[in-house]
């Protein structure tokens, strides 16, 4: 029989992760699994084993128990250089045999309920042509993969099934989104390209899901393989590139109705913010469809993005996974400058709840900050369908302040304003849009100024914040702030000046009309 190249010969450790031989165990000589395989012999009688030959990988059927039969042909198989046996058959194995194949190293490999000419001729098919399986596989997995997925475990489940190990889809995070949900990926490194590792019992396999970006990927699929030939954990890495397409279309796909659901909630959230009318038949259902209570009492919350935040197509979920982990569920939708919504609650929260829900809110911006910088507002809890509309307006007013200045919280409370309160009024009237556009006209021609002063108020007056999320040189924002005041002909230092410069960079943004960035 011929062999592939010795340098990529298969060896007995391999033989435990072949999806044929399910259910081989090691019973003994675990010193010499890595013995090279250079052929492999059906062995019916004793005699047969005096003609094997060096490196021979020997199958055989054992009557229970197994006795001296055994015991003679371990013996011949150590004086003869045998690679291992695959012991087939129920029988028991005697102490005295796994001692000796110890002592030995001749690697003893039991089998129950199985054919032993099948297993021999299925072993040989590996040790001929490795790559035969690794096609097998793909083509297998190929077959099996939906047209139209529901989800990513429909994908998954058939390449589990043919690797015969667990298969996970993990977030940047090292989430397991989908597949095997014990699959421990402590420690992997989460690379753009296609990773294969040795480690303990094994290999660690990871292939990027590229999506939008190539060079920062949000998806990776990992399994973990058993001891496996070279050419197996190549046609493992390549299965699962192929898989990774298929995973990809899907997010696209889900990505499309997702965006069409987030346009929908965002126009729901403005009929039900919109005080000036009463909340309708079908606006009710709409919000039933789409999960949202309009009984109890209600706690509004607005997210502002603040600086050169924007939002990544996987933004929404990060920041409600984020709150729902800090006991902040309920209704979230996108807007314009960032996402609303309100936690509701059966009967009416104590006043002393509003800092509690401050707090909750304030360490999921911090969980999410890095990835989208945020600022919040919290309205009071007011009750039933028109209560929303009015917890989500004071939500948004008391987030005009929130990160102002270094001694505001990245999260305000409406009942923390004060005087405050007639300033938000004006800033969200048609009047102040006027006004803020007239104060920055003389930046409005000049979006690098405009970018950067927003930019540098937003990040709390701080040139070495502004310059790492605009990615400039600190002395570049000092320079262009001092410029954005010479034009404006106002006093940053000045709280004042510094407030309602700021607040008009925000109805900026917020417009659209000569938004920074």
């Amino acid at each position: 029989m011929s062999a592939p190249d010795a340098g990529r010969r298969l060896r007995p450790a391999h033989l435990l992760g072949l999806t044929e031989l399910a259910g081989v165990d090691l019973v003994a000589g675990a010193a010499g699994l890595e013995q090279e395989i250079a052929d492999v012999a059906l062995v019916h009688t004793l005699g047969d084993a005096d003609r094997l030959r060096t490196g021979t990988l020997v199958v055989t059927a054992f009557r229970a128990p197994a006795g001296y039969e055994l015991d003679v042909l371990v013996r011949a198989a150590h004086r003869r250089g045998v690679a291992g046996l695959v012991a087939v058959g129920r029988g028991r194995i005697l102490g005295s045999t796994r001692r000796m194949s110890d002592r030995l190293a001749v690697p003893l490999l039991a089998l129950a309920d199985a054919d032993p000419l099948r297993v021999a001729g299925a072993i040989a098919r590996h040790v001929d042509e490795p790559r035969h399986l690794a096609v097998e596989r793909l083509v297998a997995v190929t077959r099996r993969l939906p047209g139209a997925p529901a989800d990513a475990d429909q994908i998954l489940r058939p390449v589990r099934e043919a690797l015969g190990v667990p298969v996970a889809l993990l977030g940047r995070d090292r989430t397991v989104l989908a597949g095997d949900a014990g699959t421990d990926v402590t420690g992997w490194p989460l690379v753009p390209h296609p990773d294969v590792a040795d480690i303990p019992g094994g290999h660690r396999i990871l292939v990027p899901v590229v999506l939008d970006d190539p060079v920062r990927p949000e998806l990776w699929l990992a399994a973990g393989l058993p001891p496996a030939h070279p050419a197996w954990l190549d046609g493992a890495v390549q299965l699962l590139r192929v898989v990774a397409f298929a995973v990809a279309a899907l997010t696209a796909r889900q990505r499309v109705e997702g965006e069409r659901d987030a346009r929908d909630r965002s126009t729901l959230l403005t009929e039900l913010m919109d005080g000036g009318q009463a909340v309708g038949r079908p606006t009710v259902e709409r919000a039933l469809r789409a999960g949202w209570r309009l009984d109890g009492w209600h706690t509004g919350f607005y997210l502002r993005l603040g600086g050169e935040g924007s939002p990544h197509p996987t933004a929404t979920a990060v920041l409600d996974r984020a709150l729902r982990a800090e006991g902040v569920a309920g209704a979230l939708a996108e807007r314009a400058d960032g996402w609303a919504g309100w936690i509701t609650a059966d009967t009416e929260p104590p006043s002393t709840d509003y800092r509690l829900a401050r707090e909750a809110v304030a360490r999921a911006l911090d969980a999410v900050h890095d990835e989208i910088p945020l600022v919040g507002g919290l309205g009071r809890p007011y009750e039933g369908r028109d209560g929303v509309a009015r917890t989500l307006q004071e939500a948004r007013e008391a987030s005009l302040f929130a990160g102002v200045t270094p001694r505001s919280g990245r999260v305000e409370h409406v009942d923390g304003l004060g005087a405050r309160r007639y300033l938000a009024r004006w800033h969200q009237s048609d009047a102040f849009g006027s006004y803020a556009r007239t104060l920055l006209a003389p930046l409005l021609d000049h979006a690098d100024l405009l970018d950067t002063l927003h930019v540098y108020l937003d990040r709390e007056s701080s040139a070495t914040s502004a310059a790492t999320a605009l990615g400039i040189h600190r002395n570049t924002v000092n320079q262009r702030v001092e410029r954005a005041q010479q034009l404006l002909a106002v006093d940053l230092t000045l709280p004042d000046d510094r407030l309602v410069v700021q607040l008009a960079c925000r109805v900026l943004r917020g417009t659209g009309g000569g938004t920074p960035g």
